[in-house]
């Protein structure tokens, strides 16, 4: 309990930290929104299967992974994009209730 105290602050301001470097990109043309969301897609299953693979977990992809996969890559667009035409307020909330 002790160290998720100490780990939950990092871990919101990171998460806000993100958002505002990601809406900065975006809205200044420094980088695409579809760049900005494969690049997210990518490095998200990077992580994820190295964490699955230092645990000592098999990693299978099948069907139902798939479908999940797709459902987050919509949702990955959808969020990168939207730092486009969204403002902060509005996007923190959809992202979070999404």
């Amino acid at each position: 309990m002790r160290k998720l105290a100490v780990l939950l602050p990092f871990v919101v301001v990171s998460f806000a930290a993100n958002s505002l470097i990601t809406r900065f990109v975006v809205a200044r043309g420094l980088l695409d929104a579809g760049l900005v969301g494969a690049t997210r897609f990518a490095a998200g299953a990077a992580v994820l299967a190295a964490v699955a693979l230092g645990r000592g977990e098999r990693t299978l992809v099948g069907r139902a992974h798939l479908v999940s996969a797709l459902w987050l890559g919509l949702y990955t667009v959808c969020i990168s994009y939207g730092y486009l035409f969204i403002g902060a307020a509005a996007g923190t909330v959809v992202f979070y209730c999404a």
